[in-house]
């Protein structure tokens, strides 16, 4: 279709030649019919109707010239002297039968018999004539009416054998003559006419061409131009058009819209560089918080095993304290000994949490990879935080479904992510409560482990923010539950290494179960040694 596309100034010209053709050819069309009557008719014409009215006067003059009243009046030597053209005469009588048999007289032209019936219907029409073309060429025929006027009703009155009325028809003349001349003629005629037209249809399409070339073409050309050139990135580009119409205002508007193009383009470049700096100052500034955060990732790594290892050797001397003889028999220093070790151990678990934050957002987790069964990962835990659950006077249960599927994944992580979940519920539920641990399918892939507890529940503006890191739900200095906030963001970050989801469902005064779905295969089906993945 590109190839068929046509420019606009070759579409002007075709469509305007055509439109020249097909006027100049209807307005030539009615002095062509005329011109052709004029021209081949009216010369036969004038001179058969010459032949009528000299054979009218003949017999007016000498009545046995038209032969003596017969139908068909005689061809005297007279008339065939005189007269270039073959009149005859048919006479009528005053009784339409008289008409009819003659009509229906053998050797009676249809021509004549159409001409009578034309002029005994129309008393107004006086001739006729057509003409035709036979063997020998064309030929013209003529009929002239001969009516009844006041000078015949003076002979042919109401006395006489024939009475006659005012404006009757009488007869007919009729005249058949060939038409020898007139043919070179319309020839001629129709050459001047094409001639004319040709020469209208030249200078109409040159005052076209100079038309719309000086003041539709040039004014287009001019504004495709700039088209041109702002469509290649030069905004620069104005537009000259100065025809005092509709193109000299779409041309200054053009201007208009390329003006503010290029002030908006300028706008534009200074915003790009004040952006571009503006990104140089975030790049820095994205360094140095690399940078600060690596820092504060190594300090936070080596200050906390710094002070792991003095804190071990602080609960083990104060286990063996409270072990000894002499401090069984003292219940105070039982007693501070006992407050010791809670701090300690309390003390203890903020550092290892610290410790594994330090390596998740350093990107040192490891992955061992083992094929495990979950609901033997989930007993032994139950066994590991019983004592925790019975310090506080709490009721656990686990439920387990059955046909449970080989899980491929970080033993270890499983275990630590569950734990924190339970140690979370463990400390938010109050005595007597109840903590469920729920080992179920999700879906033909998936796993699911649920934590359920009887604790305050959670509102839904607070469950977003529990599993950031540093953020509990209280955090006024009064708290009743201490701790860092660090379990459940822990929980969270190693739920997603392991290629699963977390989340939580939870009411005001209805408990919470947090739940963590992961998949049967974490990364890639081991089939092997456990693995080390980094």
């Amino acid at each position: 279709m590109r190839l068929l596309r046509l420019s606009l100034a070759f579409k002007y010209r075709i469509l305007f030649g055509a439109a020249v053709v097909l006027i100049i050819g209807a307005a030539l069309y009615v002095p062509w019919y005329m011109m052709e009557d004029l021209v081949l008719h009216q010369p036969a014409f004038r001179e058969a109707r010459r032949a009528a009215d000299d054979y009218f006067r003949l017999v007016m003059g000498n009545p046995g010239a038209a032969g003596g009243g017969a139908n068909h009046g005689g061809d005297s030597s007279l008339l065939a002297s005189e007269l270039s053209a073959r009149p005859h005469f048919i006479p009528l009588t005053t009784e339409i039968t008289d008409v009819e048999k003659l009509l229906q007289e053998e050797g009676v032209d249809p021509f004549v018999g159409r001409a009578l019936r034309t002029f005994l219907t129309k008393p107004d029409s006086e001739y006729a004539y057509r003409s035709q073309r036979g063997e020998q060429g064309r030929t013209f025929l003529y009929a002239h009416a001969l009516r009844v006027n006041k000078s015949c009703l003076a002979c042919h009155g109401a006395g006489s054998v024939r009475p006659y009325v005012e404006n009757q028809l009488a007869g007919v003349i009729t005249v058949k003559s060939p038409m020898l001349h007139g043919a070179a003629d319309l020839i001629w005629n129709r050459i001047w006419l094409i001639a004319s037209g040709a020469l209208a249809g030249v200078l109409a399409i040159l005052v076209f061409y100079i038309i719309t070339t000086r003041f539709i073409l040039s004014p287009v050309h001019d504004l495709r131009r700039v088209a041109i050139h702002v469509a290649e990135g030069n905004l620069d580009e104005r537009a000259n058009v100065r025809t005092g119409d509709e193109f000299e205002q779409l041309s200054d508007s053009m201007n208009n819209m390329l003006e503010r193009l290029r002030v908006s383009r300028d706008d534009l470049k200074r915003a790009n560089r004040l952006l571009d700096e503006k990104l140089g100052q975030m790049a820095e500034s994205n360094v140095a918080l690399y940078e600060a955060n690596r820092l504060k990732s190594e300090f936070l790594a080596n200050v906390t095993h710094e002070l792991r290892t003095p804190l071990t050797s602080i609960i083990g001397f104060a286990e063996l304290l409270r072990e000894s003889e002499s401090v069984e028999q003292d219940a105070r220093t039982t007693r501070y000994l006992e407050h010791i070790l809670i701090s300690g151990r309390i003390l203890l678990e903020i550092i290892n949490d610290l410790l594994d934050l330090g390596k998740i957002e350093a990107g040192k987790v490891e992955l061992h990879m083992e094929s495990i069964r979950i609901e033997e990962v989930c007993a032994t835990l139950m066994e590991f935080v019983r004592p925790q659950v019975d310090k506080s006077k709490l009721h656990i249960t686990l439920e387990v479904e059955e046909n449970l599927p080989i899980v491929i994944t970080d033993r270890g992580k499983v275990r630590q992510i569950l734990f924190n979940l339970l140690s979370n519920a463990v400390k938010f539920t109050p005595e007597q409560g109840l903590i469920m641990l729920v080992v179920s399918r999700d879906g033909e892939s998936r796993v699911r482990l649920s934590v359920t507890d009887t604790g305050p529940g959670i509102s839904e503006e607070d469950q977003p923010i529990i599993f950031e890191k540093f953020s509990q739900v209280d955090q006024s200095v009064t708290r009743e539950h201490a701790g860092t906030g660090l379990g459940l963001a822990i929980a969270k970050e190693l739920t997603h290494i392991l290629g699963g989801d977390i989340g939580v469902v939870s009411r005001p005064g209805e408990g919470a179960t947090f739940w963590v779905s992961l998949p049967l295969v974490t990364a890639e089906s081991v089939d092997r040694e456990p693995t080390v993945l980094s």
